[in-house]
């Protein structure tokens, strides 16, 4: 998860207080990154994933992750 780097909406980089933040599943040539395939690997799984004071899950259409505050 740390290695994970959250976005907010305009694209800057999520601090730990941001209550919302996502980032792309797959890398703009279209692979997946490492550290995201065992977690996308969970979510599809699963459907959600509480970390913290978190909850990770996938968008319906699998294009991005997304981390919320819970």
């Amino acid at each position: 998860m740390s290695n994970i780097r959250w976005k907010v909406k305009g694209g800057g980089l999520a601090q730990p207080s941001d209550t919302f933040a996502f980032e792309f599943t797959q890398s703009k040539d279209g692979s997946m990154p490492s550290e995201r395939a065992s977690l996308i690997k969970y979510l599809k799984a699963h459907g959600v994933l509480s970390v913290d004071e978190f909850e990770i899950t996938m968008s319906k259409d699998g294009k991005f992750l997304q981390r919320k505050r819970m």
